[in-house]
């Protein structure tokens, strides 16, 4: 089993992770679980396998944008916000 720190920019509340949370482990069979992280905007993925955080970046983005369009700036993949996630 694995951790991976992901800081989401925008991430807010309980609301935000739980979306996070149903978002990666409905689409990524490997993720077991997302927890919120003492920093705020910042979620731990807990997965089996190898690190895709490409993949989840991009899959937050849509889900978040989709749920509060408004509020979330697009993320790119392979944008410098991607490289900043790595741990």
């Amino acid at each position: 089993m694995n951790l991976c720190e992901i800081t989401i920019p925008g991430l807010r509340g309980e609301a935000s992770i739980r979306l996070a949370r149903s978002t990666l482990v409905r689409q990524f069979p490997d993720v077991l679980d997302v927890l919120a992280a003492r920093r705020r905007g910042t979620v731990l993925v807990v997965f089996l396998g190898h690190e895709r955080l490409e993949e989840w970046a991009v899959a937050l983005d849509h889900a978040l944008r989709r749920d509060r369009p408004w509020r979330w700036p697009r993320l790119r993949a392979k944008s410098d916000a991607v490289t900043e996630m790595r741990r």
